[in-house]
């Protein structure tokens, strides 16, 4: 069995500044996704801090969450990934993660 262990993407987070926000998503899925595609894993787990728009800010609300929730399951799909699970990290929130497993993406493991 193959798995595949990705951490820390961060995606979206506006913490940087300039436009990373949207050029971390454009790496993740046009340069990290086709990657691990290639390497043909039976399993991608993503061990938190996958998605960060608030930039670690402790607000549970998640502004854009569900727009930011289906480009990542978008991109998964497209790059037909579909034994997927998603840990939360310190820079997300469960709310979120469960929407993305809602939504066709990776099964969130609650943690808590």
């Amino acid at each position: 069995m193959k798995i595949c262990l990705i951490a820390d993407l961060h995606l979206f987070s506006s913490e940087i500044g300039g436009n990373w926000s949207e050029d971390s998503f454009i790496i993740f899925k046009e340069e990290l996704l086709p990657k691990v595609k290639e390497e043909k894993p039976n399993v991608i787990i993503f061990l938190g801090d996958t998605l960060d728009p608030l930039s670690g800010r402790s607000e549970p609300t998640w502004p854009r969450g569900d727009k930011l929730s289906r480009r990542f399951v978008e991109a998964l799909y497209e790059s037909n990934i579909k034994e997927a699970y998603i840990l939360k990290g310190n820079h997300d929130y469960a709310e979120p993660l469960r929407n993305i497993t809602k939504m066709g993406g990776p099964s969130f493991i609650d943690n808590d």
